[in-house]
């Protein structure tokens, strides 16, 4: 950040989280330019560490530190994808779309049901009720 003294520096989410403790979400990780997602490789593995070349520093997690990345693979191209070498420090989790008619029911039971809510569909997973 510019100061008045010049260019100073304050942690980011990302520091900031690794230094304290908390859970840092970090979505759509594939829209990141390359360089700056192998700098979590060494904060995701066994070493556990941030480094913060420019200030010549490097963060040791704190305990209670998690990170969490999230991304649709595939959504827009296949060249947008997690390298494996990223991939490979992480447990995944896969979400798909509910069958259509478990999808009625939780849309009818949530907290804005209404009787009027549609109970017909297309049939395809990413279709819009009708």
């Amino acid at each position: 950040m510019l100061d008045a003294d010049g260019t100073v520096w304050h942690d980011g989410p990302l520091t900031l989280a690794v230094r304290h403790g908390a859970i840092c979400y970090l979505d759509e990780i594939v829209e990141a330019r390359q360089d700056t997602t192998v700098v979590i490789h060494p904060l995701a593995d066994d070493r556990g560490i941030l480094p913060l070349e420019k200030k010549n520093e490097l963060i040791h997690a704190h305990a209670d530190f998690q990170l969490v990345i999230s991304y649709n693979p595939g959504y827009q191209s296949v060249i947008k994808d997690l390298k494996e070498s990223t991939k490979q420090r992480f447990a995944a989790l896969d979400f798909n779309f509910p069958d259509p008619v478990v999808e009625a029911e939780i849309i009818r039971h949530g907290p804005a049901s209404s009787p009027k809510l549609p109970t017909r569909w297309s049939g395809s997973p990413n279709a819009r009720a009708t």
